[in-house]
């Protein structure tokens, strides 16, 4: 019984080697950005891994969120004096 398996296929920026890898060992490289070395030696990693992009795609909606608060507080605080203006003008006119 012949058992198959499969590799993915990854070139190496620096010699051009082509090699195989594990799917599930290549996804977990590519998640957490892990130097990994071609069959030559030469060290290859994920920069920008998969994980740094969703943290930094968190952080600027966190950001986001907290200046949308900011700005309704302010916008809050406008309507408040507003509504305080209008209730003396009203006492002005009666």
């Amino acid at each position: 019984m012949e058992e198959r398996i499969g590799l993915e296929i990854v070139p190496c920026t620096e010699c051009g080697n082509v090699f195989g890898i594990l799917p599930n060992y290549h996804q977990n490289l590519k998640q957490v950005g892990k130097v990994f070395f071609c069959p030559n030696g030469h060290s290859l990693t994920y920069k920008n891994s998969e994980n740094k992009q969703l943290k930094d795609k968190l952080e600027e909606a966190t950001t986001q969120l907290t200046l949308n608060g900011v700005r309704i507080d302010q916008q809050d605080k406008t309507i408040s004096n507003q509504k305080g203006q209008i209730t003396k003008l009203k006492k002005q006119i009666t």
